[in-house]
């Protein structure tokens, strides 16, 4: 653990993003499941910047 003063809010980003990369992950997984709305899918790629799906 990190014993700088900066310590706390170190720790506090970096659980933070690590919830940002969960949710992340998880949009990602529904633009790439075809069970979803093909429009649906298309607006969340636009959305979150990734790759829209095709099919």
């Amino acid at each position: 653990m990190c014993t700088c003063p900066a310590g706390p809010a170190l720790r506090t980003a970096e659980d933070e993003l690590g919830t940002l990369r969960r949710r992340h992950a998880a949009a990602v997984t529904i633009v790439h499941n075809p069970a979803y709305d093909l429009g649906l899918r298309q607006a969340l790629a636009r959305a979150i910047r990734v790759p829209e799906p095709t099919k």
